[in-house]
């Protein structure tokens, strides 16, 4: 009998910081055992939970006696304490590092601000009771079309290059696309064709066949409920 993995992520499918971990587990071969933490439930807010992330939020990871939280201190520790390859995050240029940490500390006040915003005013508010009103989401959108302008301008100006940072993967590329997934089923997907890097650039990490079956199972989760949510409104103008 096989010894279970040291490692334990604990999340949901539907949380993008959740997907961009395990398909960085899944993609490097890294043994993990997953938990689901069904945020829908509120379960990430049980005691049991807490004591793991007292912040209670997903994604949470533990690793034998330590525990932590966030999903970029997440990857960060996976990619050095599995001594996984160097062009995911730079162990001696830091020049290149740094390009990286430049990505993901803007993603959560930029894509993570539009599209995890959009589809969290727009969807998931109903949850709560408490509908966001037009305006919010309206400005949600249009923040997600300043993230993907500056994609554009910035990371990917250069043509010929594959991914954010050059032509191999880094820790930026699971982040980003992980949040950007979730727009697909939902009633803006056609905004990905006025930014065509930008959708070039998606398409090649969707192609990655790690990535693409995680989320093929959240696409399908999200487009159920994203399609109960249209009917009951109008498309906004892209």
């Amino acid at each position: 009998m096989e010894d279970k993995p040291k490692i334990t992520l604990y999340g949901d499918y539907a949380s993008q910081p959740t997907r961009a971990c395990y398909v960085f587990l899944k993609y490097n071969k890294v043994p993990f055992e997953f938990k689901q933490v069904r945020v829908t439930k509120l379960e990430q807010y049980s005691p049991e939970f807490k004591k793991i992330n007292p912040n209670a939020k997903v994604p949470a990871l533990t690793d034998g006696d330590i525990s932590m939280f966030e999903s970029h201190t997440i990857l960060r520790y996976l990619h050095e304490s599995r001594k996984l390859p160097d062009h995911w995050y730079p162990r001696t240029d830091f020049r290149e590092r740094a390009k990286i940490d430049e990505y993901l500390d803007w993603h959560h006040n930029g894509i993570r601000l539009g599209a995890g915003g959009y589809i969290f005013r727009k969807y998931m508010s109903s949850l709560t009771g408490k509908p966001a009103p037009k305006e919010s989401i309206n400005e949600s959108l249009m923040n997600l079309k300043k993230s993907f302008k500056l994609m554009e301008q910035y990371w990917l100006k250069d043509d010929k290059q594959k991914y954010l940072l050059g032509n191999e993967l880094t820790l930026a590329d699971f982040s980003c696309a992980s949040e950007i997934t979730q727009i697909i089923p939902s009633n803006i997907a056609s905004i990905l064709d006025g930014y065509p890097k930008v959708k070039a650039w998606f398409q090649r990490i969707l192609d990655i066949s790690e990535f693409n079956k995680v989320h093929h199972k959240a696409i399908a989760t999200l487009s159920k409920y994203f399609q109960i949510i249209d009917d009951q409104g109008n498309k906004p103008k892209l």
